[in-house]
């Protein structure tokens, strides 16, 4: 009986934390797409000038919408809208491109960060009520206007 149940409480176990690690690896597959996505950003804004031609703008429009699907993940539907408004209005002529730079690069750093991050920090982010999208939140509060 003791060695049955043995056997059953190591299954239990050994099935969490199998599923922990998956849960863990997919994550940060998903933070490092996101971290890639904002690097490439990134890039791009900080080639554009305030004198740029509409082609080069158009480049940035261009790379926002091939590696915005790895930000919708990580950003709220109201952080996402608003960081999609920077982008749209950096592409028009006279665009604000300082608080994209900002907010481009206060995210990759993040998302970085919490690529890079133990196993168990999220976790603990978690339970302290401090998950990735409110540290979001406060990054693009700093960053972009309402």
């Amino acid at each position: 009986m003791t060695t049955a149940l043995v056997g059953l409480l190591s299954a239990i176990v050994g099935l969490l934390i199998g599923s922990g690690f998956s849960f863990w690896s997919t994550r940060r597959s998903e933070l490092a797409a996101a971290s890639v996505a904002c690097s490439l950003l990134s890039e791009e804004v900080l080639c554009l000038t305030e004198a740029a031609a509409p082609t080069d703008r158009d480049r940035l429009l261009a790379r926002w919408n091939e590696n915005r699907g790895a930000l919708i993940c990580e950003l709220g539907p109201k952080d996402f809208t608003r960081v999609a408004d920077a982008v749209h209005n950096a592409t028009r002529p006279g665009g604000e491109l300082d608080s994209l730079r900002k907010t481009i690069a206060a995210l990759a750093d993040l998302f970085w960060r919490e690529h890079q991050a133990f196993i168990l920090v999220p976790l603990f982010n978690y339970i302290r009520r401090n998950p990735l999208s409110k540290r979001t939140h406060a990054s693009l509060d700093s960053t972009l206007p309402e």
